[in-house]
Formats: structure tokens, sequence, C-alpha cells
């Protein structure tokens, strides 16, 4: 069964850089503070086999963020541990806007181009949905290897904000 796609942060984040994770004893949750979100990240439990991010944010045609999809996993002695499963960047369009009172608002945009950063992925059980040229909406649909929580980061370039949609498959 096919399931909607989800907004993965209600507000969108304005992070300038990647926090790195480590391991850890508290279960990782997510931040999405509308006062200050610049450390937004979005955590949520897992399901079947993929993950699918839709990239969106703020700011003008070509404008830019970066996406990292961490999986979670943990030990029988509850040592949560991350793994870096891609990091991409998104190139947004203002041909694809949202629609007011979507989970996707008026002044969001949709990107149509993401770009996978070779150095800086985990997989290569990745798909790329990138039509470019203001044509259609990109995804990434990444396999998440059993993690029981995913993670997604944002790190601003030239956008103003940051988000995404998701979905398992």
């Amino acid at each position: 069964m096919i399931t909607p796609e989800f907004r993965a942060l209600t507000n969108n984040s304005t992070e300038g850089g990647f926090v790195q994770r480590i391991p850890t004893t508290t279960r990782p949750a997510s931040v999405d503070e509308s006062g200050d979100p610049t450390a937004n990240a979005a955590v949520f439990a897992a399901a079947d086999n993929a993950v699918v991010v839709t990239p969106f944010g703020k700011d003008a045609n070509n404008d830019a963020f970066d996406i990292r999809v961490y999986g979670w996993s943990r030990s029988s002695g509850d040592l949560w541990y991350p793994t870096m499963l891609i990091e991409f960047t998104c190139t947004l369009t203002n041909v694809l806007p949202g629609v007011a009172g979507a989970n996707v608002v008026a002044d969001e945009i949709f990107a149509d181009e993401v770009v996978p950063d070779v150095t800086n992925t985990g997989t290569d059980n990745y798909e790329l949905i990138s039509p470019k040229s203001d044509i259609g909406v990109a995804k990434v649909i990444v396999d998440h290897f059993g993690s029981e929580l995913i993670e997604l980061q944002f790190d601003l370039d030239s956008a103003s904000a940051a988000n995404a949609l998701y979905r398992f498959v």
C-alpha cells in the first residue's frame, strides 16, 4: 500500500551546517523549533525497505541546500549508533510552488534537481529522480538497511530555509 508523503518538519530548518552524529544511549529525537530553527532536524521511525525524500525550501529559483540522511540502529544494550546513508544537494525551482493549505504551502518551492555528494555517500543503494529544467519535482529514494530510525539533517547553501516530505516504500 502506498502512503502519502509527510512533512518532515513543521518549521523549516535554517541550519547553516551539518551536526556530526555520534553513538549515544539517548534515543535520537527531532528538533523542530519555531523560534530558533537553526538546529532543526527530523527523526522518525523507519518502515519498509527504503525512504523517499522529496526536498522543498524557500527562496528563489536555483537556490540550493543539502540534506543528509542518517539511519539509526540500536544494539541490545540500548546503544544508538548512526549510519550516514547519503548526502545530496537540492536545487529549488520557482515554477513548482506549494499550495495554500497543503503540507507544502504557497511560499515554499520544490527542488527540481538533486545531486549526490559522492564523497559523503555511505551507500550506492539509492535512486535519484532529478528532472531539472523546471519540469518536475525531484526525489531521492534510499535503502535504509533495516535502520530503526531515519534522520534528515539540513544545511543551507543559498536557500533561506529547507525541509522535505518523506514516506517509506
